[in-house]
């Protein structure tokens, strides 16, 4: 099959692909989106979708870490959770990624991939966190 042929193809996968993330994303990261004139404009406005969750993790994170230092040992647990969810999205993203040459592989779309994969992983991570607060709270 020609290169030409498969543009169709390759296309239709980077619209599948990238509508759910994107559907799901903040206000801020759709306004961006619909002003958003090239790719690397694009991946700047999910680069920065991905910065707002993590920083919207963090505050959860110390939260929970806060209200777990109350307990005797559940604060390194706490934070041994949290590394082993780091290191499980990154090898997460490797395996949805798996190129070396990542950028040669996958094209100009990668980083924004990249940082939509990740803002969903935080964003159900952030679910998670939520739900050990509730936990810690609810054992006062």
């Amino acid at each position: 099959m020609k290169l030409r042929a498969l543009i169709p193809f390759a296309l239709l996968w980077i619209v599948v692909a990238v509508a759910p993330a994107a559907a799901q994303g903040s206000a801020q990261f759709k306004a961006c989106m619909r002003t958003a004139k090239t790719q690397l404009a694009m991946n700047m406005c999910a680069g920065n979708e991905a910065a707002l969750r993590a920083m919207q993790m963090n505050s959860i994170y110390n939260k929970l870490v806060s209200l777990a230092a109350k307990e005797p040992g559940a604060a390194a647990k706490v934070a041994a959770s949290q590394k082993a969810w780091a290191a499980y999205t990154d090898a997460y993203v490797e395996a949805l990624y798996p190129a070396s040459d990542k950028q040669g592989m996958y094209g100009s779309i990668y980083p924004m991939e990249v940082a939509l994969a990740r803002s969903d992983l935080i964003q159900q991570h952030i679910a998670d966190l939520k739900a050990l607060v509730k936990a810690y709270q609810q054992r006062k």
